[in-house]
């Protein structure tokens, strides 16, 4: 604790540094605020500054830096004509965005034009562009030649440096300025980090000789002891921190203030100038378990390269299993308490406290291998606090995922992706290098987390000791078997690091290592080249070149599906495919290459999509250019080029020049994301689309009272519809901007695309030309609780849209099956807490595997029809679902009168509790014939509307402000088409309502 005579109040205790230049932009790395938490719970005056991210900032609040560095980099070179252009072209697009990246990256508000996923992309390019060829990204052969740059880099004039070390300079400057400390932290977590954090202490030591400066993260860890031979470590460096900081630099703190002596003061290694032996305190003291959470108070944390806020938190210092021959940060806790892991409660603490004092939703547990058993239980025990918040770990294919009920359990704690290693599937060499895992579990283990909804991303790793051809073609068989169902976070090379068992039995592994000053690392596939340790071969294994060769074979063969914990990676395009495109005019992130960067431009228009890094080349026989930068099809072919821009996103359709078999609604054809708030919902209105029509359409021509409707056998086998539906059709289609199917299975048999597009294709072409299409799902079973596996109906669904061009797809949120059998009325989900967990997980699963947009449907709550389960309020449940799973929803008014029914509500009270619904992400209103018998609201489909349905529907109108049409469902009609005359009446309001609403009339 800081003495009360002690020390300048106007000085901070410490200022602790998270230097550049590394990845680590998606939040706050963890060693600074663990750091900082410590301390100030200690009493200490403490500024944490995260470098990596401010330069990012720096570069966003004065764009021009990045046109100074871009011209520093230009060459004039002929020969680099199109470097040159491209990057100026970057820059150019930078600026014309920066508002919309404002917005986004430091303030997370909506990105314009661009969306969040590209303002992302955009900020990152754009600050790589900014360091490009800087001492700040600059790899080394050996630490000598490092420490020998660092030191002429030092010496040199901020003014004379590269444009971003120079900004580095003023941000390290300002800092001494406004906070004074007394002692200067700097966290060097990756190799990457050390030249420039070796820089800022040199200039922190000219520019304030009298604050004592200390290096600790994991690479003091892995480099102790050749650190301490540097010259310059030696004149810019105090202390070298081995080992967990937190007590060092509360014990150093009462050093300076005289309470403690300095030789009692743990952990550290302290370093001479004078040229007299470096001197090691005692070991630390402090615990794992007696530290408590992180502080993110004083880090920009909300302004991170993320799409949305996430944090983090650690469970354990350590690897509990920590015998995997690579790996040294594992294999330094195989000592004697070298692992120590918190208590359930302890990690509850800390995510409570974390999500409280930021609002985040999404928690990394960021340890190098998670002790899944103990997340899972603190876990719970912050949902049991009230505190519920999806998150990811990091871990390996361990036999406790083979449990497909664990892996439920931990999905409904809220647990959304896992990052694991992946060295292949021999287990000859899982065996050889003590993983600790049965490679026959990976394929049932990848099942079970896929059924769980829970994202799986790899880290593959290349040149695993002596792996044979067969055996690697093997590991690549099972990634391209899995693609659809994992992510891929990095390919790398195997790295023999400082203290790991490879590097101290490298004979045991059949290793040749180059123990000189030789650095290696991944400089093909890694940025910055990644993990760095000693050269090494490997004997009767593949060569180096050989085993790069198989990760790149790798990367031109898996696709992975995933991206995070909630899209793929190839999402679908947003218009149906196949269409062509008449016109269509580039993205403004989108440049035409000009006739000096492009030697072949008298053939062809090249497009460079700057944010997606990606080029396109159009033949100028089938593609004009015009003027205004217009590109028009000049040939059939052309057509469909353009039309595979639009759905690649690189621009949109022309619609004045772009005609289509049908006008799409602004869902479909939107080749950018939406602008959202942060509660997901448009911050535009879209476009109102009108009324619609649903159809349900059984197989055999419909039964009871709907006879005549639906499906029938045709001569060649793919069938027809009844020539009831063709009169209605004919004569009522006219009166909807849009048609949805309502799915009914043929057969038992598997459903089949093949045996279904026959009669689909002569629904739709009865349909009026120009309507919208959508599809009711009733295969997807989200509400219920048992496992079931939504793939086959996904894959079915999705094959369908890729033909029909479907808008969305709607489903009931409702238990269809249980144990296979299908129930004769979908039944409300359970309305329980553990409920509501399953059901979210199932939704969000279901829209991960669609590729359309998914709307799920208020459930239907009939008396007498079905029964309820639980006592939670069915509308505050619902809005829960829809934004924690990020889903768009449907309202049946007929399902929102049957509960509200249900609930005794009628009359003026129908209205009672609506606005708790999810209104904002409602993007359709059904209505579907309904009758009050005996008191008891009845939901039969008969085309019969209520007038409570009507006035409902009025009242909904406004207050849904996303709303892109209302479906009138199952209407009832005769051999000729005609409506029956009991529905006409309230059809005609609900037509003429839903008329004056589309027109603006009413809302």
């Amino acid at each position: 604790m800081p003495s009360s005579t002690s020390a300048d109040r106007t000085r901070t205790d410490a200022l602790l540094i998270f230097p550049p230049q590394t990845e680590a932009r998606f939040f706050p790395y963890l060693s600074l605020p663990y750091l900082t938490g410590h301390l100030r719970r200690r009493g200490r005056r403490v500024h944490q500054a995260d470098l990596n991210i401010a330069l990012l900032h720096e570069l966003l609040r004065r764009p021009a830096l990045l046109d100074d560095a871009v011209r520093a980099q230009d060459t004039g070179d002929d020969r680099t004509a199109v470097s040159d252009w491209y990057r100026r072209a970057v820059a150019d697009v930078f600026a014309a965005h920066i508002g919309d990246l404002r917005a986004h990256v430091l303030h997370k508000e909506p990105a314009g034009d661009l969306g969040a996923d590209r303002a992302v992309r955009l900020a990152g390019l754009a600050l790589e562009l900014l360091v490009r060829d800087t001492f700040l990204v600059r790899t080394w052969e050996n630490l000598g030649r490092l420490d020998d740059a660092v030191r002429r880099a030092a010496a040199r004039p901020p003014a004379a440096s590269d444009v971003p070390v120079a900004s580095l300079h003023r941000l390290v400057s300002g800092l001494l300025g406004r906070h004074r400390p007394r002692v200067v932290g700097l966290s060097v977590a990756f190799f990457s980090q050390l030249a420039p954090a070796l820089l800022i202490a040199a200039w922190v030591r000219r520019l304030a000789p009298d604050t004592r400066i200390c290096l600790g993260g994991q690479q003091v860890m892995l480099r102790h002891d050749s650190l301490a031979r540097l010259p310059g470590v030696l004149e810019s460096v105090d202390a070298l921190c081995p080992t967990a900081g937190e007590e060092p630099l509360e014990r150093w703190l009462d050093a300076l203030d005289g309470t403690v002596p300095l030789t009692a003061v743990p952990g550290m290694t302290w370093l001479s100038r004078s040229g007299a032996e470096s001197r090691t305190g005692p070991p630390v003291t402090l615990r794992f378990r007696d530290l408590g959470p992180p502080d993110f108070s004083g880090l920009p944390f909300r302004s991170y390269l993320n799409d949305a806020l996430e944090l983090a938190i650690v469970s354990c210092v350590g690897c509990y299993w920590g015998r995997c021959a690579f790996c040294s940060y594992g294999n330094r806790a195989l000592p004697q308490g070298g692992y120590q892991q918190g208590t359930a409660t302890q990690i509850a603490d800390a995510v409570e406290t974390v999500v409280r004092a930021t609002g985040t939703r999404y928690v990394s547990v960021a340890d190098e291998n998670t002790n899944l058993r103990l997340i899972l239980k603190a876990m719970r025990v912050a949902r049991a606090r009230g505190v519920r918040v999806r998150f990811g770990v990091r871990g390996r294919l361990e036999a406790i995922l083979t449990d497909p009920e664990f892996c439920l359990d931990l999905a409904a704690a809220g647990c959304a992706m896992i990052s694991v290693g992946y060295e292949g599937v021999s287990q000859r060499l899982l065996d050889r290098m003590d993983r600790g895992v049965r490679a026959a579990d990976y394929q049932r283990i990848l099942d079970n987390l896929d059924a769980a909804g829970i994202t799986v991303r790899f880290s593959v790793m290349g040149q695993v000791l002596d792996e044979t051809p067969d055996e690697f073609e093997a590991s690549l068989r099972f990634l391209v078997d899995n693609e659809r169902r994992i992510g891929i976070d990095a390919l790398e090379l195997m790295v023999a690091e400082p203290g790991s068992r490879l590097v101290g039995s490298p004979e045991e592994y059949g290793l040749a290592l180059d123990t000189t000053d030789r650095l290696a690392g991944n400089p093909e596939l890694s940025y910055l080249a990644g993990r760095v340790g000693h050269p090494l071969s490997v004997r009767g294994g593949p060569t180096r070149t050989e085993a790069l060769d198989r990760l790149v074979r790798i990367f031109h063969t898996v696709r992975p599906g995933r991206t995070h914990a909630s899209t793929s990676s190839h999402p679908a395009p947003a218009g149906p495919r196949g269409r062509g495109v008449e016109a269509l005019r580039p993205h403004t992130w989108v440049r035409v290459a000009p006739p000096s960067a492009d030697d072949n431009a008298a053939d062809r228009v090249t497009l460079a999509d700057l944010v997606r890094e990606r080029f396109y080349a159009l033949p100028r026989a089938d593609v004009e250019q015009r003027p205004d930068g217009l590109l028009t099809a000049r040939t059939e072919r052309g057509s469909r080029l353009l039309a595979r821009l639009a759905d690649a996103g690189a621009g949109a359709a022309d619609p004045e020049r772009s005609a289509s078999p049908a006008p799409l609604s602004q869902e479909l054809v939107m080749t950018q994301p939406p602008r959202t708030t942060p509660g997901g919902a448009p911050t535009q209105a879209p476009h109102r689309m009108g009324l619609g029509v649903l159809m349900d359409m059984p197989w055999g021509g419909g039964r009871l009272g709907r006879r005549g409707i639906g499906f029938v056998e045709s001569d060649d086998g793919g069938g027809d519809i009844t020539d009831r539906v063709r009169a209605f059709l004919h004569r009522h289609g006219g009166d909807f901007a849009y048609s949805a199917l309502a799915f009914q299975p043929r057969s038992r048999a598997r459903v089949r695309p093949a045996d279904y597009v026959r009669a689909y294709d002569r629904f739709f072409e009865a349909v009026p030309a120009g309507s919208a299409r959508a599809f009711h799902q009733t295969e997807l079973n989200m509400g219920t609780p048992e496992r079931y596996d939504r793939r086959p109906a996904a894959e079915f669904t999705n094959e369908l849209a890729a033909r029909y061009g479907f808008s969305w797809v709607v489903e009931d949120l409702g238990i269809w099956s249980l144990r296979g059998i299908p129930m004769p009325y979908p039944l409300p989900p359970p309305l329980t807490e553990p409920g509501l967990e399953i059901a979210t997980r199932n939704v969000a699963e279901a829209a991960r595997l669609l590729e359309p947009p998914l709307h799920v449907e208020f459930p239907g709550f009939t008396e007498g029809g079905s029964f309820v389960l639980g006592h939670m309020d069915a509308f505050e449940y619902f809005a829960r679902l829809a934004e924690d799973a990020e889903v768009r929803v449907t309202l049946d008014v007929g399902h929102l009168l049957s509960y509200q029914w249900l609930r005794g509500r009628t009359g003026r009270s129908m209205y009672d509790g609506i606005e708790a619904l999810p209104l904002s992400r409602c993007r359709e209103l059904h209505l579907s014939g309904c009758q009050i018998v005996g008191g008891k609201f009845r939901d039969l489909h008969h085309g019969v509307l209520l007038d409570e349905q009507v006035e409902l529907t009025e009242y909904l109108l406004p207050r849904c402000p996303n709303l892109l049409g209302v479906s009138y469902e199952d209407p009832m009609y005769r051999e000729d088409g005609q409506l029956v005359e009991k529905s006409r009446r309230n059809y005609a309001r609900l037509r003429d309502l839903v008329g004056a609403w589309q027109r603006g009339e009413t809302a």
